[in-house]
């Protein structure tokens, strides 16, 4: 590839190379996930040893954040409202409360799960199906909905953010020998069937640098570290299932000749739904206690049809 990254004719060419179209059969819409079998889950479920359970997902920040830069204004702050009790007696009979949430899934101030249908490219979302699956009452192919009871494989962490001396930066995209190098950092070796933890410190830049959001003393986050498209390969020659990063896997800007690579090779040609957003500070400081990098890693959405994306709460069970 390029020297100053990959051009369009060279992403193309990568795009065609892992290509998993028509891997499952044609009318399949689960991709990448066929890889986690009952064998699979039954080994996943043998890391469980010490009973400890980790949460990968950040709180929902519903005291509001500023956009990040061009291409976020679509996005509004998630909003909570509560309907109260009132029992007619204060401090007497039962009292109901009520939620209702409103609340953009995608953004990177939010764990979600990207679905198959979340991208399309030349008119094409995962499979070879046409763009005319997505419609503005929700897509009839490739949903989160799929996807719910599914997410339940071996997690494996790769701390990139370690081989950085403590976070990953803007333009130096992970390149696939520091997936090599932390992968053998962590004796463990990533396979088909499982969920990709890549931890790239965004947390400790944001504690750093700023945060992006509602701080005026705080630097706006137009940049993002992400991973080099070349690290695709490794996805396809590893069969993982499921990609987890503690931003959103791309780079921002993007590198190359196309924006959001990643997505775009994850989502609509390998088949391979995206986990944006995680946190993963908590899964590292467990993994580092107790020397393993390794466990089983489970995600749940809700059930709902059409829906392109979802807020989720990954779990780590080691």
């Amino acid at each position: 590839m390029s020297a100053n990254g990959p051009t369009e004719d060279e992403l193309r060419r990568l795009f065609a190379e892992i290509c998993n179209w028509g891997r499952w059969g044609a009318e399949d819409e689960l991709g990448t996930i066929n890889l986690i079998t009952p064998a699979v889950r039954a080994r996943a479920a043998a890391t469980v040893t010490e009973g400890l359970c980790v949460s990968c997902a950040r709180a929902v920040e519903l005291d509001g954040y500023r956009e990040d830069g061009p291409g976020d204004e679509w996005r509004e702050p998630p909003v909570l409202s509560l309907h109260l009790p009132d029992t007619g007696q204060p401090g007497r009979g039962v009292g109901i409360a009520v939620d209702r949430f409103a609340i953009t899934a995608h953004g990177k101030h939010t764990t979600h799960l990207d679905a198959l249908c979340h991208i399309t490219f030349d008119g094409r979302m995962y499979n070879g199906r046409t763009a005319e699956h997505l419609t503005s009452a929700g897509a009839t192919a490739g949903d989160v909905a799929l996807l719910a009871d599914r997410l339940c494989t071996r997690g494996v962490l790769l701390d990139i953010a370690a081989l950085r001396g403590g976070y990953a930066r803007p333009g130096e995209p992970v390149r696939t020998d520091e997936l090599l190098e932390a992968e053998r950092a962590g004796a463990t070796r990533v396979g088909p069937g499982d969920a990709l933890l890549i931890h790239l410190g965004r947390d400790a830049r944001w504690r750093a640098e700023g945060t992006g959001v509602a701080e005026p003393q705080a630097p706006p986050m137009v940049d993002y570290a992400g991973l080099h498209p070349e690290c695709l390969r490794f996805f396809r020659e590893r069969d993982i299932a499921v990609l987890v990063s503690d931003i959103g896997h791309d780079q921002v800007p993007p590198v190359g000749g196309i924006g959001m690579p990643v997505h775009i090779g994850a989502l609509v040609h390998l088949g391979l739904p995206l986990i944006d957003g995680a946190m993963l500070e908590g899964v590292v400081r467990a993994a580092d206690r107790l020397q393993r990098r390794e466990f089983l890693f489970t995600a749940a959405p809700p059930v709902i049809p059409g829906a392109t994306s979802a807020l989720v709460n990954p779990m780590a069970l080691f």
